[in-house]
């Protein structure tokens, strides 16, 4: 029975994705030919992304895990498809330091080594998780960026180069106020302007109460409709910059 209705699903979305890309032509043009920055999705994008990203490079960076570190959040990789229109709305260049907070498998750094960016890095706890972003990474052909791994702590990780902060709801706000009070920190020896993209912002409010920083932008969750988050936030995705 389960492949029957696996195959329901497969014909329903070969039909009707079509029709909606047909429907949302402007943004299906922004995003897949000319590249520019674009928010939201049209019924079955997001299926569509994860399918063929993990199949292309034989990854495996999906699932929902439990943490068992203190502070520490479930695991869930960043949805292919927001992750792509994260990364393009960023603009990564050569000068920037992109520093993925809780990389777990690895999903957000192998496809941030994808871009123009000067260096990623991964930072996770868990070593199994570890490992299996090194693998995965070993998987992707054609990155550009030089990728550098940090076993631990994030609150203990040195920021001092980091000019993109990435966060999926990785921690708890008392581990979240620890990592703003070290970024903090490293402007006063590295005076440059800090970006963070804060996804499924749990513990917004640490960033919001923060003088330093100012939100630039939010994503809705209703442009990603079929990805929901938990506990329910009409914002999936917050943007900040130092001032």
């Amino acid at each position: 029975m389960p492949i029957f209705s696996k195959i329901f699903r497969l014909g329903k979305m070969s039909i009707r994705l079509p029709y909606h890309a047909l429907r949302a032509h402007r943004m299906m043009r922004a995003r897949y030919w000319h590249h520019q920055p674009v928010v939201g999705a049209i019924p079955y994008e997001l299926q569509l992304h994860e399918r063929y990203w993990e199949k292309r490079f034989h990854l495996d960076t999906g699932g929902w895990v439990d943490i068992n570190f203190k502070d520490g959040m479930l695991y869930e990789a960043t949805p292919y498809l927001l992750l792509n229109d994260i990364l393009t709305h960023l603009h990564l260049g050569p000068q920037d330091v992109f520093v993925d907070l809780g990389c777990g498998k690895g999903r957000v750094t192998c496809m941030a080594a994808r871009t123009e960016v000067g260096l990623v890095v991964g930072i996770e706890q868990d070593p199994a998780f570890l490992q299996q972003a090194k693998q995965n990474l070993s998987r992707i052909p054609d990155r550009k960026a030089e990728v550098q791994w940090h076993h631990g702590l994030a609150q203990d990780f040195d920021f001092h180069q980091s000019t993109i902060v990435y966060m999926f709801n990785p921690f708890g706000a008392e581990t979240l106020q620890k990592v703003v009070d070290q970024l903090e920190e490293t402007l006063h020896r590295n005076p440059r302007t800090i970006r963070i993209v804060y996804a499924n912002p749990v513990h917004q409010e640490v960033l919001t109460k923060t003088p330093w920083l100012q939100t630039t932008q939010s994503w809705p969750c209703a442009a990603y409709a079929e990805f929901t988050i938990q506990p329910p936030n009409p914002t999936l995705v917050s943007f900040w910059k130092s001032k």
